[in-house]
């Protein structure tokens, strides 16, 4: 699981490599909360969050 949380007052884009959380970039997830699909792009976990947004992405 990767959470995410945006703790500024400016929305938050990230691209978090997965290799670097110990995952391939094959990895594929859902959003719990939301059950969307995590989007991987390139081999990268792409999280866009509001100010004070969370996320919290199951991967396999």
């Amino acid at each position: 699981m990767v959470a995410v949380f945006t703790v500024g007052d400016a929305p938050l884009e990230i691209q978090l490599p997965l290799r670097s959380i110990g995952l391939t970039e094959e990895a594929e997830g859902v959003e719990a909360w939301t059950g969307e699909k995590s989007r991987v792009v390139d081999g990268r976990l792409a999280v866009s969050l509001p100010v004070h947004g969370a996320a919290l992405h199951m991967l396999t």
